[in-house]
């Protein structure tokens, strides 16, 4: 079954929840945000992946505050929106409290550092070093946000071979990505292994670890 019918079956579960309105008017904001955008080094809209993302928040029993921000994750990194439009169309659908909840979640894993030139690694070092201390709900976006990305990886690795690593415009090798996402993995076995329902998404992480890098080490 191809990503798309994946997604789209996914976002009827969503939207057949009790909470359906929030998630039905920040989908129509992920659309607005992102466009036609295509997703760095693939030939997908980046709209895509921001869905997979809110969608595997569902599956994880996530609420509806916390696909929201999901599934609005890169609006402020990948997109022109500044933090202020962000809320403003935001306001025009929802309350006040709800919108503040949805930015907080958004503002916590955004990887932006205006006015920074920071590499690959000097970034992903201070994101990895936040999430230590971030809530259990912040990490879940998180973890659904990695997983995805690895996932994406994972199959074009599949197709493409070691060849996948010198496409990456930020990266030539895979040893820095091949630390993060290992450092990532054990963060997240750590403080979201005790969610019963976080298991097989933990298990597939590691398999697309070991797809991309071989064998986790113990």
């Amino acid at each position: 079954m191809l990503f798309e019918q994946k997604t789209l079956i996914g976002l009827e579960d969503i939207l057949n929840r009790k909470y359906s309105s929030i998630v039905k008017g920040v989908l129509l904001i992920a659309k607005e945000a992102h466009g036609e955008s295509i997703r760095k080094n693939t030939n997908e809209l980046y709209l895509f992946h921001a869905l997979r993302v809110g969608v595997a928040l569902y599956r994880l029993n996530a609420d509806e505050y916390v696909i929201s921000g999901g599934i609005l994750h890169g609006v402020l990194e990948h997109t022109s929106w500044k933090k202020e439009d962000l809320e403003k169309r935001l306001l025009k659908i929802f309350a006040p409290t709800t919108v503040l909840k949805i930015i907080a979640y958004i503002a916590s894993v955004t990887e932006y550092f205006e006015g920074k030139l920071l590499t690959w690694s000097e970034r992903k070092d201070i994101f990895l070093k936040r999430q230590a201390t971030m809530p259990r709900d912040v990490l879940l976006i998180v973890f659904a946000d990695k997983l995805d990305i690895l996932a994406s990886l994972a199959e074009d690795f599949k197709k493409r071979g070691a060849e996948v690593w010198q496409t990456l415009s930020v990266l030539n090798d895979m040893l820095p990505r091949k630390q993060h996402y290992t450092e990532m993995y054990y963060l997240f076995m750590r403080y979201l292994s005790a969610r019963e329902e976080a298991g097989k998404f933990l298990k597939e992480y590691k398999n697309h670890l070991e797809t991309l890098f071989g064998e986790a080490e113990a």
